[in-house]
């Protein structure tokens, strides 16, 4: 575990076990990691849910199902993940237990890093990829806790972006163009709560590492650039655009 304070990383308390592919929620000083991947049997998929008080992980309530390599969000007393282990299943955490919820109605994966919402009954998920073509799609889906919407798609079709913010103004950038080709990507796209548009690109390409942050103050770091190096180890911060207001007194004789 690294904890980032602004400006450095330093060393947080470390995971029980090595994984991957898990989907992360809550805050530095009080977060998740649920599922994940262990590696090569017997390890596999795992239905863990783990929680990060700032210094130390424990373990919570385990999933309803393994699950590793979707989407997931929220905060420790509301948490959502779904669409992992190549299926459409949708699970939520309530602060003391996980349940199964109506499934989404798409069947994707390959959605690492992605997922956008305050909470479980407020959440965005778009692109990933649809495991029975293969193909990375483009799609874009809100749920409100009980049923889920479709919303205009995203630019360009992505798996493992980056995405931060919120349902109604977040930041997609990077992710992979083409299936198991390694085809990172730097460019990025803004949502407002209706439509994805164009945004600044990163300065590395890159997939599937870890993200947080809001619109105006975001921040991505690690992934898979695959060049120079397999993983990356830069960080980077998103600055979102700001409006100000310039106040006159106009005087006349």
């Amino acid at each position: 575990t690294e904890e980032y304070d602004g400006s450095s990383w330093t060393a947080g308390g470390n995971l029980p076990s090595s994984r991957s592919s898990t989907a992360a929620a809550g805050t530095q000083t009080a977060g998740m990691a649920n599922g994940g991947y262990l590696g090569n049997p017997p390890g596999g998929y795992t239905d863990q849910s783990l929680e990060y008080d700032g210094s130390s992980w424990t373990a919570l309530p385990t999933m309803a199902t393994t699950f590793a390599s979707g989407a997931g969000n929220g905060v420790l007393t509301s948490a959502i993940v779904t669409n992992g282990n190549d299926q459409d299943g949708v699970q939520i955490y309530n602060g003391s237990s996980w349940t199964s919820a109506s499934n989404a109605p798409f069947s994707k994966t390959s959605l690492t890093g992605s997922g956008i919402g305050a909470t479980s009954d407020d959440f965005l998920v778009a692109g990933g990829t649809v495991p029975a073509t293969p193909a990375i799609v483009a799609t874009s889906h809100v749920y409100n806790g009980s049923s889920w919407t479709a919303t205009n798609n995203l630019v360009v079709a992505r798996e493992a972006q980056f995405q931060f913010g919120t349902t109604s103004s977040a930041i997609g950038a990077g992710g992979n163009k083409s299936v198991g080709t390694g085809d990172k990507q730097s460019n990025a796209m803004v949502w407002d709560g209706t439509t994805w548009a164009t945004s600044p690109s990163l300065s590395v390409a890159r997939s599937g590492g870890a993200r947080g942050g809001t619109f105006s103050a975001g921040l991505v770091c690690g992934g898979y650039p695959y060049s120079p190096s397999p993983h990356a180890i830069s960080t980077e911060e998103f600055t979102g655009e700001t409006t100000a207001v310039n106040v006159k007194t106009i005087t006349t004789s």
